[in-house]
């Protein structure tokens, strides 16, 4: 069996990556000894035998992107060619795309757009579309299935079991068989489930030995123990904070906008040293006690704001203390949910983003005819000749 996993990476600065999906992909592959277009081939001893044992990996797997197709009939006359629509389906499918809603079959195997590509109009209106189409597939029906049928009641019931033995193969396995219909390509929908639990394995080996509030423990002790580092994330960022803490920062928030306002009101009324005598007076004027009173209401939200920082811990540890184990369960739980979620959608907005540069390629290519260029060149030189005879130098 060949693999050819060499654009299975993430770039690096130093150096590129293996990411669980493609460690995902490549095991999985792997495994099941079966053919992967362009990525992974089964070759027989007597198919070696007749390539005189040549082993070149890409020989047998090629994963070299195939040439950007063009179409003279299409140049010259315009449409788009529907052979390179249902090159495209595998993409379209994963967004969900009805092809349909986009271009309309001439019957000759061509194809119209069903929006005026020639303008920013219809070019937008094209673009908001895909993003329409790929937001209606994320409906989320299948993750929702996969979640509540196999994922939480596995992770409710791990501290019971006490050992992860099996369940990232189970979880794995039952995520692309529920996504997988949805369109989502299985090693796309592999490497999201494996990611979610490389993201999540210390926190699943927490729960297994101590149960989900040593999870929520541990975040808070983190979050405790990063005051003394002073590279350390903000306090109110820390996800112990933010689940423990919520009503507190909902009012930091609310204290930090109004302090960014008053902020902007003194910078606007105050003075700089750079302006000169008209660019003071064109600015709003503030007498010297409306100034002074900003000030004042700012320096009272910045105290506000530091009293609360100040106060976040101790308010976190109250709440985890007085917190039951079903409160823990479901706080700590939740919090894995999304972060699965935001994997997901991650991978969506990769899909438009595909999708939309698929769509402008087409475009760039079809959307304009040869016959069509050569008119606006003929019409160009002639206006051109025009206006210098007019000049005089016809």
């Amino acid at each position: 069996m060949f693999i050819n996993a060499d654009r299975e990476y993430t770039e690096g600065r130093a150096q590129n990556m293996l990411r669980p999906g493609h460690e995902q992909k490549i095991v999985a592959t792997y495994r099941a000894f079966t053919n992967v277009d362009a990525f992974a081939r089964v070759v027989t001893a007597a198919e070696l035998a007749e390539n005189d044992f040549n082993c070149n990996i890409r020989r047998y797997a090629d994963n070299a992107p195939p040439p950007e197709p063009h179409d003279v009939r299409a140049h010259l006359h315009g449409g788009v060619p529907i052979a390179e629509l249902d090159d495209a389906a595998p993409l379209l499918a994963q967004a969900g795309i009805d092809i349909d809603a986009f271009f309309i079959d001439r019957g000759n195997g061509y194809a119209d757009w069903n929006h005026d590509i020639q303008t920013s109009e219809g070019r937008d209106a094209a673009r908001d579309a895909i993003q329409h189409a790929v937001a209606q597939q994320n409906s989320g029906s299948g993750f929702d299935k996969w979640w509540h049928e196999a994922a939480y009641p596995e992770l409710l019931a791990l501290p019971e079991k006490g050992t992860l033995v099996g369940l990232r193969s189970e979880l794995v396995e039952d995520f692309v068989s529920h996504l997988e219909p949805e369109g989502i390509e299985r090693f796309a929908a592999a490497g999201i489930a494996a990611t979610w639990w490389e993201d999540s394995v210390f926190d699943l080996q927490a729960a297994a030995s101590r149960g989900w509030n040593a999870v929520l423990e541990g975040w808070l002790t983190t979050a405790e123990a990063t005051q003394d580092d002073k590279h350390a994330p903000d306090l109110a960022d820390q996800i112990a904070i933010r689940l423990l803490a919520g009503d507190a920062l909902d009012q930091r928030r609310e204290l930090a906008t109004e302090a960014a306002r008053l902020d902007a009101e003194i910078k606007a009324a105050e003075p700089s040293g750079d302006e000169d005598d008209e660019d003071v007076e064109s600015k709003d004027m503030v007498s010297p006690d409306d100034l002074k009173e900003l000030k004042a209401a700012r320096t009272k939200a910045k105290k506000g704001l530091k009293t609360i920082d100040a106060a976040l811990l101790v308010t976190s540890r109250t709440a985890l203390a007085g917190m039951s184990t079903e409160a823990a369960n479901d706080i700590v739980i939740g919090e894995l949910s999304h972060r699965i979620e935001r994997l997901l959608g991650d991978h969506y907005v990769s899909v438009v983003r595909h999708v939309i540069a698929w769509h402008d390629n087409l475009t760039g290519k079809y959307g304009v005819t040869l016959r069509e260029l050569e008119a606006a060149r003929n019409d160009a030189a002639a206006r051109l000749d025009k206006h210098l005879q007019e000049l005089g130098y016809g």
